[in-house]
């Protein structure tokens, strides 16, 4: 909101410094002069490159996607066969240890979108029409400081012609009283 003021302030002030000088600023100039230092101004580019990021990362959903995981995992307790079952394979000639306790687990995986139903296209749609919504709303935004710079440029217009009246009213209010004066003497 200080932007707003600090803009204000500014353009009322070059309207009172400019207003009795030769080259007087019209109110396109004001209006012009406000929106190009209204900080506002500086949103559209960055509303433009939101959705082209946006869009731009919606389009790496085609993109294959490799994903690289791995686990260790250590067990505090394993399943075990039962003694007797493995006295019996031992005694077979067979030497059966049971589970680790120590387990790992390493995976690589390759995904491709072959097709999304139009979801992609949905997404690249709403974030368009995000950005423009973000856009109508700056335009209004900017539309609410074109109509203060003219209420400030007409307010300032009114006052100029109010004190032009008064000075003339001194001037016929002083002319009266050296009349009343002379027709006294």
């Amino acid at each position: 909101m200080t932007g707003v003021w600090r803009t204000l302030l500014a353009a009322t002030y070059m309207l009172l410094t400019v207003g009795t000088a030769a080259a007087q600023l019209t109110l396109d100039d004001c209006q012009r002069l406000a929106q190009e230092n209204y900080p506002l101004i500086r949103k559209y580019s960055l509303i433009e490159q939101t959705t082209g990021y946006t869009v731009r990362s919606i389009n790496r959903g085609y993109w294959p996607q490799l994903t690289l995981s791995a686990q260790a995992t250590y067990q505090s307790d394993v399943a075990t066969l039962p003694d007797v079952l493995v006295n019996l394979l031992s005694s077979n000639g067979y030497d059966v240890k049971g589970l680790d306790r120590d387990q790992y687990r390493i995976a690589l995986e390759l995904n491709q979108s072959i097709w999304d139903g139009g979801q992609r296209s949905a997404q690249k749609k709403a974030a368009r029409a995000q950005g423009d919504v973000s856009t109508a709303q700056t335009d209004v935004d900017l539309y609410a400081v074109e109509d203060r710079v003219n209420n400030l440029y007409f307010g300032i217009l009114l006052i100029e012609d109010k004190l032009r009246i008064n000075a003339d009213l001194q001037a016929l209010l002083l002319s009266s009283c050296e009349k009343l004066e002379a027709m006294q003497e």
